[in-house]
């Protein structure tokens, strides 16, 4: 169904719900490409193939080319591996699999398709699974959340019943760097979500009825009308250096964080807005127009062999090299080929390289000692 609004917008919607009339005003070009997302859709595709019983392992994919045209690749098949085995691992337990299926969340209104949900006895789990690199959080996931105020309302589980739920919102994430690994969860009991269920209701009300504002923050990074928005072109303009006296001021370390956070801030708002002038000059570019300062240049990736591995093993023993790879695989690629995590987590060894300085926050918090 064609749903208004879809949820894997909400994120973004209830960070800026002005965002849904102004993307409708400036939609992203026909021509616009975004590899990130292709590659994404054909991971998908590859895992949902597995977990429907259609293929046997996601590995098997690679050098396959997926409905989009987009050809995975070992990265990409390596991660589709690692969702498949966390799905598969807790739909053993019995209970019912469901593996892209559309959701009614709102009538008429709000919906979309779970990558996959899983119900058993008392407890609801429900995966999103992410190949990007960009950190997605479980904790407060709105995109999850939605998910799971449709199956809710699906399965006719009502404010009476939902205080006996077990939910489980799961992030898969393989080919990003988080604190948490790979693997993210977010437990609750299911009348949890009540409070979130209604911002969600008012969120869309809103929405349909254009009363909302635009409203920058990380949501802008996926907004196709983030170079033509006001909101976003005035807290770009506020990161902009100014000039002041060679005077020194003295800064306690309570003022240096809190300067610090501003800056964080800034720096995120600057990047929004080059990333949708990009996208505008790029545009241009492409349609044939001629813009001094830049052009369009190919971009490569990683050197790779054009021929099968076991013809490319025959030629190199022909000229005397050996061309095969003798040393072990990653831990994450052991598990990604069968390896039990747990197995693997017994002999894993990940050396600190040092400290980073990072801002905690509740998500951290309360994922690290519990949401409950």
């Amino acid at each position: 169904m064609n749903w208004p609004i879809r949820v894997s917008n909400l994120a973004q919607l209830i960070g800026c719900g002005g965002s849904w009339v102004m993307q409708a005003i400036h939609p992203e070009a026909p021509d616009a490409i975004n590899q990130a997302a292709a590659e994404g859709t054909a991971a998908h595709e590859a895992a949902a193939l597995v977990l429907k019983g259609e293929a046997p392992d996601a590995m098997g994919f690679i050098g396959w080319t997926a409905s989009n045209g987009v050809q995975l690749d070992r990265s990409l098949c390596e991660a589709a591996a690692m969702y498949v085995r966390d799905v598969q691992r807790i739909a053993a337990e019995g209970g019912t699999l469901h593996v892209e299926e559309s959701i009614e969340v709102i009538p008429d209104v709000l919906g979309g398709t779970p990558d996959a949900w899983h119900h058993f006895g008392s407890k609801i789990t429900i995966w999103d699974f992410k190949s990007g690199h960009n950190s997605v959080e479980a904790y407060e996931n709105w995109q999850l959340l939605g998910y799971l105020m449709g199956i809710l309302r699906k399965m006719g589980i009502n404010g009476l019943q939902d205080g006996f739920i077990r939910v489980d919102l799961r992030i898969v994430q393989p080919r990003a760097r988080h604190r948490l690994g790979s693997v993210r969860s977010w437990t609750f009991v299911a009348d949890a979500a009540r409070g979130y269920f209604n911002v969600i209701a008012d969120t869309c009300s809103k929405v349909l009825l254009a009363e909302s504002t635009t409203r920058t923050g990380s949501h802008c990074l996926y907004c196709s009308a983030r170079a033509n928005c006001e909101a976003a072109t005035k807290a770009a303009g506020a990161a902009l250096e100014f000039i002041g006296s060679t005077s020194s001021i003295p800064l306690e370390p309570e003022a240096a964080a809190y300067e610090l956070e501003l800056l964080e801030r800034a720096i995120e708002a600057a990047k929004t807005r080059r990333g949708g002038l990009l996208e505008v000059v790029e545009h241009s570019i492409r349609s044939g127009k001629q813009i001094a300062q830049f052009v369009l240049e190919p971009k490569y990736g990683r050197d790779s062999w054009s021929v099968p591995d076991e013809n490319l093993f025959i030629m190199g023993d022909a000229l005397g090299v050996d061309l095969r790879n003798t040393k072990p695989i990653t831990p994450t690629q052991a598990i990604a080929a069968g390896m039990s995590p747990d197995v693997v987590n017994t002999i894993r060894d990940r050396k600190a390289s040092g400290f980073e300085l990072v801002r905690a926050d509740a998500s951290t918090a309360k994922q690290i000692f519990g949401s409950n």
